[in-house]
C-alpha cells in the first residue's frame, strides 16, 4: 500500500516520507483516506504534525520531522494496514551508497509552520 523513507529535507533537516503507492491512490476512497489520516494525526499532538506533503501527486506523499518518531508508521496504522520495517544490518553509509527520494511531483513546500 505504501513506503516509509528516511530522508533530509533541502536545510539536512531528518524527515520521515510517507508514500502511498500510487495505484492505491488511483484506487476510490484511498487518496482521501491518506490525506484524512495525516490531517488528524497532526490534531492529535502537534508532534505528529507534518511538514511537507504533496498529496496530489500519482504517488502523494507526507513528511515529518524524524524527532516525531513514528508518524509514518502511525500514518499507515491509522489506515488500517500493517506497517513492517524492514530490518537492517547496519546504518548505510552517506558517502559510499546513492540516496534514493520518493517520487515526488514537484519541489516539496512547508504546509505548516517552522519546527
Amino acid at each position: 500500500m505504501g513506503k516509509a523513507w528516511a530522508a533530509t529535507d533541502e536545510h539536512g533537516r531528518l524527515v520521515t516520507v510517507a508514500v502511498l503507492d500510487a495505484a492505491v491512490a488511483e484506487t476510490p476512497g484511498w487518496r482521501e483516506a491518506f490525506v484524512a489520516a495525516a490531517e488528524s494525526l497532526g490534531e492529535i499532538s502537534e508532534d505528529f504534525t507534518y511538514t511537507y506533503a504533496d498529496f496530489s501527486a500519482a504517488a502523494p506523499w507526507v513528511a515529518y520531522p524524524a524527532a516525531a518518531g513514528s508518524s509514518a508508521e502511525m500514518l499507515f496504522r491509522a489506515l488500517g494496514v500493517d506497517y513492517t520495517p524492514v530490518p537492517t544490518s547496519a546504518p548505510p553509509s552517506v558517502s559510499a551508497q546513492p540516496t534514493s527520494a520518493p517520487p515526488v511531483s514537484g519541489i516539496p513546500h512547508q504546509v505548516s509552520g517552522p519546527p
